[in-house]
């Protein structure tokens, strides 16, 4: 029989390149302290320690692997969760997803939080438990949207640190998910409405086409052409049937052609 709680860690893991939050290191602590006396000659044990380890809300499931070592007992190997968004109330962090949509326990710094894509939500929002998946639509939606943005900030070199809900959004009892904002560190405010896998009927051009991922990034390009880096433009609208471009004062600014 060996005693699980009594374990050795040989190397502390990172989380996207940053120590592991104190908290966290506490977190794994606390749930291994739980563990029982195991028999290891028993197949069933090593399920067992996987069991327990996966209990811990910022470990990554599906990365833990545990192997017998004898004499000394097991190993054990397992990485964080990614996260990517931190949930923003007022301007105070209130919580971190996961890149596959897990809220994360406490433990950054404000300066390590500055890393990630904020996502701004309005007062009445729930928060998921650390290692839950929240049912708002308006974190859903960020969730999915952020390898758009990601790509997005890598092609444009646009300083995107922000998504919110898009101001004229009103939410109801429907399945449909609140279209978005991209907010930039100057400001800027790129309405670019849902995401690629988010169905959205309202969003279509003139032609009633359907304003794809990949047509609302050319929109932004072409403007781009004409106003470089955005200089100036305070808001940008890519998901009406017409692209709209209005300066810092909320004036409307002319386009030289119609972008399609």
């Amino acid at each position: 029989m060996r005693d699980i709680s009594k374990f050795q860690v040989n190397q502390v893991p990172t989380v996207v390149g940053q120590p592991l939050p104190a908290q966290w290191g506490a977190m794994f602590d606390f749930v291994m302290a739980k563990a029982p006396m195991l028999d290891l000659d028993d197949p069933q044990s090593l399920e067992q320690i996987k069991g327990l380890v996966r209990q811990v809300p910022w470990i990554d499931p599906s990365t833990v692997k545990v192997h017998l070592a004898m004499p000394d007992g097991v190993r054990l190997y397992y990485r964080s969760l990614i996260p990517v968004l931190v949930i923003r109330q007022g301007g105070r962090a209130v919580g971190l997803l996961s890149k596959d949509g897990r809220a994360l326990p406490p433990g950054f710094r404000e300066d390590q939080l500055s890393m990630f894509l904020s996502i701004n939500i309005p007062e009445g929002i729930a928060l998921p438990s650390p290692g839950d998946s929240s049912s708002a639509g308006l974190l859903q939606e960020a969730v999915r949207i952020f390898p758009e943005v990601d790509q997005l900030k890598a092609l444009t070199k646009l300083s995107i640190v922000a998504i919110q809900q898009q101001a004229d959004y009103r939410a109801t009892e429907s399945d449909i998910m609140p279209p978005l904002t991209f907010v930039t560190a100057d400001g800027l405010e790129i309405e670019w409405g849902r995401s690629r896998d988010t169905p959205d009927p309202f969003s279509v051009d003139a032609n009633k086409r359907p304003l794809t991922l990949e047509r609302k990034g050319f929109r932004l390009s072409q403007l781009m052409k004409q106003f470089p880096n955005l200089v100036g433009v305070g808001r940008v609208v890519l998901d009406d049937p017409l692209v709209k471009v209005f300066d810092r004062q909320g004036k409307p600014m002319a386009l030289k052609s119609d972008i399609l």
